[in-house]
């Protein structure tokens, strides 16, 4: 078709997701047009006989132009990864009939199989057996380990499935362990209907949460809010595993839907990869180790502990009354239906037949009920946050900490005035008075349990509708058990250049000798760094990473320094230009700002002083330009070390 249009009549070919071009063996397109061809590919294609470096004439097989995930991660356009390895007995050792027992020999009976010489390894897992208790196991696991969002829910998650009957039979075991689940679980595979459907659904919809999928979702869709990947297959084509990666670096500045995010924030994501027949998908494709993470605890489960936590405190009855209530409640509201409730039922029933004395049972609350959380959902993100934080105050009321109870004051009446904004919705209208006491100072006097439990009930189920302002700029049924895991953090690395810069500079070997440098060799210095890194000024390290430049500097050759270089700045500067003459108290006033903004900068320059804020004092109502001039040239002749 292509051969419609004569070789010249385009000037400029681009070719998306070049790796696929790959395929076109004979390089008819590239034969055919004389144009100039540019090929973008996140994942270049190598292979013995051809290559995407190749066709598309790039010397040495290297990208013409690379921007690496390194380098995105130092400028935070994407974010890391953090990686556990799970290794389970089958998946790894696979399945001996002669070890099973008589029930599960009686099941591979039942299918004709003789116990005695059957044999499966983790390896045939999917391909020749299954195993529901290993399946069970993969997703109690990960809702131990995933991300949540503020409401207890997983935050949007993708499980690469090892097959279609493996995706479905997931899911029947996702609805039997968490059935309030059930409709945040959802097959995508190109088998079931408006499956393209399905994927806008979970791209654009809070439901559903957990994406089970085989093919569809491993590349080509955008959703930033991912924040847990869950590998239950081998992957062994590169590019195909950081296709599949690449569903969760996204940043939170790309995220339209905060609440699904974990606490609001996407700092990294989390990979789950379970080895099958002793194949690691991280260490097959050289995810490089760091230090342990700990398991993020959801935001329900969080209110329900720290409620256990106030059992161990000095409570009246009154006091006592309601903290047991929340407690029997939260416990209630776990219903029977999971079977990792009923497997609890007796130590909840100790616990309900004892309510009157629950501090007797902190131990049993804290290790057998508070793992059942992770059943209860919160009814919305904004109104679980804010249920955790509030009922802080019960502790703080009790220890009588003033200061903090103002500082969360401070946080429930910027929420309630935000609420008190909706007042054309009915339920905001008809707690209007309640609002408006919590605003008062007088409330927060002498604020009192009951007075906590007030703003709970009456302020809580209203910040549904809350709208934070926006954020500047600035995701066979043998018994199975885990029997390793590994930690893994995907660390950001520094690019070559600026260390090979900084080894062989002379301005920074002189910082290194202990000697101190003029403004103007600091300049230099920071317009070479810029040169290979943008954000590597003197504005931005000390506008991002909150960290004077020249204590950045020192950090990153090994140096440290015990004092502040503003102050020691500020002091050169006072013995250099303000000693050196007498001034009257109006010259005065315009040297003590041009000095803290000199120590910030480190450098001055005569147009600077007539750009706000030096052009706001007028300073030629009280120095010549001649002294002006004489006293930017003494600023950067200044020493700084």
């Amino acid at each position: 078709m292509f051969e419609q249009f004569s070789p010249g009549f385009f000037d400029l070919i681009v070719f998306d997701e070049a790796h696929r071009s790959i395929y076109d063996k004979n390089k008819l397109i590239d034969r055919h047009f004389d144009a100039i061809k540019i090929g973008l590919t996140a994942t270049p294609r190598e292979h013995e006989s051809i290559n995407t470096y190749d066709l598309f004439g790039c010397e040495h097989g290297r990208a013409t132009v690379e921007y690496s995930y390194d380098e995105a991660l130092r400028d935070k356009v994407l974010v890391p990864y953090k990686a556990d390895i799970i290794e389970t007995h089958v998946l790894s050792s696979g399945i001996k009939g002669s070890k099973l027992d008589k029930y599960l020999k009686d099941q591979l009976r039942r299918q004709e199989l003789d116990p005695d010489k059957t044999e499966f390894t983790g390896s045939q897992f999917d391909k020749v057996f299954m195993d529901d208790k290993t399946n069970a196991l993969i997703i109690l696991e990960f809702m131990k380990l995933c991300y949540k969002s503020c409401e207890g829910k997983p935050c949007k998650t993708i499980f690469f499935c090892a097959s279609r009957r493996h995706a479905q039979q997931m899911k029947d075991i996702f609805s039997q362990l968490f059935p309030n689940l059930s409709s945040d679980v959802q097959v995508i595979t190109s088998n079931i209907d408006r499956a393209e459907d399905e994927v806008l659904r979970f791209q654009k919809e809070s439901e559903p949460r957990i994406a089970l999928s085989v093919g569809m979702l491993d590349t080509g869709v955008d959703i930033p809010e991912v924040c847990n990947l869950v590998f239950v297959k081998p992957v062994f084509s590169h590019i195909r595993f950081w296709q599949m990666v690449g569903r969760g670096t996204r940043d939170r500045s790309s995220c339209k839907h905060p609440g699904w995010l974990p606490e609001r924030e996407k700092n990294d994501f989390l990979i789950l990869d379970f080895t099958i027949g002793g194949h690691s998908n991280v260490r097959y494709h050289n995810i490089k180790i760091n230090k342990e993470r700990t398991p993020q605890k959801d935001v329900i489960t969080k209110i329900f502990e720290n409620r256990v936590e106030l059992l161990k405190k000095p409570l009246n009855e009154n006091q006592k009354k309601i903290v047991t209530e929340k407690i029997l409640h939260d416990i209630e509201a776990l219903g029977v239906d999971s079977f990792i409730v009923r497997e609890k039922m007796p130590v909840i029933n100790k616990i309900k037949e004892n309510s009157f004395n629950l501090e007797q049972y902190v131990n049993d609350l804290k290790k057998e009920i508070a793992p059942l959380m992770i059943l209860n959902q919160g009814v919305n993100a904004n109104v679980s946050s804010f249920i955790l934080q509030t009922e802080k105050l019960f502790g703080l009321v009790l220890e009588r900490k003033r200061d903090e109870i103002d500082k969360m004051g401070k946080y429930v009446m910027e929420r309630v005035q935000n609420i008190l904004q909706k007042d054309t919705l009915i339920e905001v209208k008809q707690k209007r008075e309640s609002l408006i006491k919590i605003m008062q100072s007088e409330f927060w006097d002498d604020l009192t349990f009951d007075d906590v439990e007030f703003m709970i009930l009456e302020v809580a189920p209203l910040l549904k509708y809350y709208e934070p302002e926006p954020r500047k700029k600035i995701q066979v049924d043998a018994p199975d058990l885990v029997i390793s895991r590994e930690k893994f953090e995907k660390e950001v690395t520094e690019d070559p250049r600026i260390r090979e810069l900084l080894d062989n500079n002379a301005i920074v070997n002189r910082i290194r000798e202990g000697k101190c440098i003029t403004s103007h060799e600091l300049m230099r210095l920071e317009a070479q760094l810029s040169k290979l890194n943008p954000l590597l000024t003197i504005e931005n390290v000390q506008k991002y990473q909150d960290r004077d430049f020249l204590l950045f500097l020192r950090e990153v050759i090994g140096l440290s320094l015990e004092e502040d270089p503003r102050y020691l700045i500020e002091r050169s500067f006072d013995e250099y230009i303000m000693k050196s003459s007498y001034y009257t108290s109006k010259q005065i006033d315009f040297l003590d700002l041009l000095k803290k903004i000199f120590a910030d900068r480190k450098h001055i320059e005569m147009k600077d002083l007539g750009e706000p804020p030096f052009s706001d004092e007028h300073p030629l109502d009280y120095f010549s330009r001649d002294e002006l001039e004489d006293i930017v040239t003494k600023c950067n002749k200044i020493k700084m070390c």
